[in-house]
C-alpha cells in the first residue's frame, strides 16, 4: 500500500473502479534510476509510462527541471499527451518535451545543424515517400551518362551522410561505387534546396553533438531530470547510441520502455537489435511481465516462440483462450475458408469473443506472400486504424497533406518558421485559433467516411479552399494558379490506405465473417480477437553458395510445441532465418486474446504422422486441409 496522494490519485484515475497497479507496474513508476524496463504484450505498458510521467510532473511541478518523453508516432505522442491532459497536467511544454524521435533530434540539433552549414537556406524535413519523388527527379540530372537504371532508391534507407571535422559531406552505405559520386551529388543538391529526409537528421545530429558536445550536454543536464524512451526495440543504432551519448555521464535518468521480442526494425539485415537489455548488465532490468490480453494457451506459446526464452511471461485468467490451431495445407486458397469456420465455430461458444470488436487477422511476413494465400489481397499503408479510430487517421492524413503542400506546390512563398510546424502543433493551431477551418476539415472527414475513404471531386475541391484558407492564416502567399494536384493525388491513395488496411467497413464492426489482412509490421501494437499468421519462404544469402530458403513456420516449429533451442547452437544461415521467423511469430501470436492460429505447408513437415503427434500431446488443435 503506497501513502502518497500523487501516486494515489494517478492510480485512480487510471484504472477502472477498485483496481490497483500491480507490484511490478508499481516498482517501476516509483524506481528513480536509469532502468531498463522489459514490458510484455498486454501487460499496460504505456498505461505505466503515462503514470510515471503524470507523478514525475506532479512531484516536480515547482522544479526548474522537465521531463523528456520520446516515443516513435505521432499517434503515441497524441496518446501520451491527451491521457496527461486528462490527468489535470496542463503545462507539457517547456522545460517538458514530449515528441516523436524524428521530432526529437529535428528540433534540437537538426535544425540548428543546418542553419549553421547552411545559413542562407530554409530546411523541410519531408516524408521518405515525397523525398524519394524529389531524388529521382534530380538524379535524372546527376546520373553518369551510361547509366540507363532506375534511380537507385532501394538502398537510400540505409545511406547517411557523414559530415566530416572539416564539414565536408561525403555519403555512407551500400551504394555502387561506379554511381556513387553521382548519388552524393543528388543528395548535396537537395540539401542545398533545403529538403532533409530522417536518415539526414541523425547526420547533422550526430555533426552538431561532436562540435558542440560539452555545451550541449550542460544544457540537456540543466534541463531535463529524466529521459523516458517508449518502444525502445524500434530505435535503430544511429538514434539509439546519440540518445546514449546526451545522457552518459550525466544526471538525467535514462530509462527505456518496450519489448524486446518484438524487435522487427532489423530483421532484414544482420546488424542485430539496437536495444538488448539483457547485454547491458550494468543497467537495472525491471520487468512487467504479466498480460492482460490473452489466456494461458497463448502464453505457453509465447514463452517458447522469441529469441530468448520468455519464462517470465504470465497469462490473464480470466481470458479463456481457445487452444492454439495449427493449419496443415495443400493449397494455400483454402486457408481463410478454414480459419473463418474455426473462428464462426468458436464464437458460438464463447460470448466474450462474440462481443469482443477486436479485429480478425490474417497476416504474414511480406504483401507478396499474403497474396499467395488472398489473391484478393491489395497492399496498403500500414496505420493502426482500430486503435485510434478511423476519423481520426483521416483527420491527420489531411493535416499531412496541407504540411506537404509547403514542399510540393512550388509557386508559394512562405514564412521560415511554418516549416518548424508538426503535425501535432497545427492540429492545435486549427483546434483552438482557426475554428472555422476546423469545421471544413471535420465535414470532408465525414464525407470521407461515408464514401469509404474515397475522396470525392467535390470534397477536393472543399478541401483545396481550406489550404488556401489556412495558407491566408499562416501568411503564405500563393499565386491563384497554385498546382494541388499532386498533393490530392498522393492525399487519395493515404486515404483510401486508411480504409483498405483497416480490414472492416463501417457497417460490418465485429461481424466475424470480416477479416483484417497485412504484414506482421502492420499489427505491431495492435490486439485482435483472432490471429493467424501465415507460412513464408525465408531466404537468407541468396546470391552465396550456402544460400538457404526456409519455411517461416516450419523452421521454428519446436519453438511453437514449447522445446526451446539457443540460438547458438544453429549454423550462421538458420540462425538468421529462425531469429527473423521467432521475432515475426512472437509479434503476430502475441496480438489476439483468443484465438492463435498458424498455417504451415504440408510439403514442409519432414515426418507429418510424428509431428502432428507432437503437436496434440502440446496442446494444438490440428486439422489438415
Amino acid at each position: 500500500m503506497i501513502d502518497d496522494p500523487f501516486y494515489k490519485s494517478i492510480e485512480e484515475s487510471l484504472l477502472p473502479k477498485n483496481c490497483e497497479f500491480s507490484d511490478e507496474q508499481r516498482d517501476v513508476i516509483l524506481y528513480s534510476n536509469n532502468a531498463n524496463i522489459v514490458a510484455g504484450p498486454g501487460s499496460g505498458k504505456t498505461t505505466v509510462l503515462i503514470a510515471k510521467a503524470a507523478y514525475l510532473l506532479k512531484r516536480e511541478q515547482k522544479r526548474t527541471k522537465g521531463i523528456c518523453i520520446i516515443t516513435h508516432t505521432n499517434v503515441a505522442v497524441d496518446e501520451i499527451t491527451k491521457r496527461l491532459k486528462d490527468l489535470g497536467i496542463e503545462n507539457l511544454s517547456y522545460p517538458n518535451f514530449i515528441g516523436t524521435i524524428h521530432e526529437f533530434f529535428n528540433h534540437f540539433f537538426a535544425k540548428k545543424a543546418y542553419k549553421e552549414l547552411f545559413p542562407d537556406k530554409q530546411y523541410h524535413f519531408i516524408d521518405d515517400e515525397i523525398y524519394i519523388e524529389k531524388f529521382c527527379e534530380e538524379f535524372e540530372y546527376n546520373k553518369p551518362e551510361w547509366y540507363s537504371f532506375p534511380p537507385p532508391t532501394s538502398k537510400m534507407k540505409e545511406s547517411y551522410l557523414y559530415i566530416t571535422p572539416g564539414d565536408k559531406i561525403i555519403l555512407n552505405g551500400d551504394i555502387k561505387l561506379s554511381y556513387k559520386e553521382s548519388v552524393l551529388r543528388t543528395l548535396l543538391k537537395l540539401l542545398n534546396k533545403g529538403l532533409l529526409r530522417h536518415n539526414d537528421s541523425l547526420s547533422f545530429t550526430q555533426w552538431y553533438l561532436t562540435k558542440h558536445k560539452d555545451n550541449i550536454l550542460k544544457a540537456f543536464s540543466e534541463r531535463f531530470s529524466y529521459l523516458l524512451l517508449d518502444e525502445a526495440q524500434d530505435t535503430n543504432h544511429y538514434q539509439y547510441n546519440l540518445l546514449n551519448t546526451l545522457v552518459k555521464s550525466s544526471s538525467i535518468v535514462f530509462q527505456k520502455f518496450g519489448d524486446p521480442y518484438q524487435a522487427l526494425y532489423n530483421i532484414h539485415d544482420d546488424n542485430g537489435d539496437a536495444w538488448e537489455p539483457s547485454k547491458e548488465s550494468e543497467i537495472e532490468l525491471k520487468e512487467i511481465s504479466k498480460s492482460s490480453r490473452f489466456g494461458e494457451p497463448i502464453a505457453k506459446i509465447l514463452r517458447t516462440t522469441c529469441i530468448r526464452k520468455y519464462e517470465s511471461l504470465k497469462s490473464n485468467p480470466l481470458i479463456e483462450s481457445a487452444s492454439p490451431q495449427l493449419i496443415v495445407f495443400d493449397d494455400p486458397l483454402t486457408i481463410e475458408d478454414h480459419f473463418i469456420n474455426i473462428i464462426e465455430e468458436f464464437a458460438l461458444t464463447k460470448e466474450s469473443f462474440r462481443n469482443s470488436e477486436n479485429k480478425i487477422a490474417i497476416v504474414g511476413a511480406e504483401h507478396q506472400a499474403i497474396k499467395k494465400y488472398i489473391p484478393k489481397y491489395i497492399k496498403a499503408k500500414q496505420e493502426k486504424t482500430l486503435t485510434t479510430g478511423i476519423a481520426r487517421l483521416c483527420y491527420g492524413k489531411i493535416i499531412e497533406g496541407f504540411l506537404n503542400s509547403l514542399y510540393i506546390v512550388e509557386e508559394l512563398k512562405i514564412p521560415e518558421e511554418i516549416f518548424s510546424y508538426s503535425k501535432n502543433y497545427l492540429k492545435k493551431k486549427i483546434a483552438s485559433e482557426l475554428l472555422n477551418e476546423k469545421k471544413n476539415l471535420a465535414l470532408v472527414v465525414i464525407e470521407i467516411w461515408n464514401n469509404q475513404g474515397l475522396l470525392t471531386e467535390l470534397e477536393e475541391l472543399k478541401l483545396i479552399e481550406v489550404y488556401k484558407a489556412l495558407n491566408s492564416s499562416f501568411n503564405i502567399i500563393a499565386d491563384e494558379g497554385s498546382d494541388y494536384k499532386l498533393v490530392m493525388r498522393k492525399l487519395k491513395v493515404e486515404l483510401k490506405s486508411v480504409f483498405l488496411q483497416s480490414g472492416i467497413d463501417s457497417n460490418k464492426k465485429g461481424d466475424e465473417k470480416t477479416v483484417y489482412y497485412g504484414t506482421v509490421h502492420s499489427v505491431k501494437g495492435e490486439t485482435h480477437k483472432a490471429t493467424l499468421i501465415l507460412d513464408t519462404d525465408l531466404i537468407e544469402n541468396p546470391f552465396g553458395e550456402d544460400k538457404g530458403v526456409f519455411s517461416s513456420n516450419y523452421i521454428i516449429f519446436n519453438y511453437l510445441m514449447g522445446n526451446y533451442t539457443n540460438l547458438n547452437e544453429l549454423d550462421v544461415i538458420k540462425r538468421n532465418a529462425t531469429l527473423k521467423a521467432l521475432k515475426l511469430a512472437y509479434v503476430a501470436l502475441s496480438r489476439p486474446t483468443h484465438i492463435a492460429a498458424v498455417a504451415i505447408n504440408k510439403e514442409n513437415f519432414i515426418d507429418l504422422e510424428k509431428e502432428i503427434d507432437m503437436a496434440e500431446k502440446a496442446g494444438w488443435q490440428v486439422s489438415i486441409i
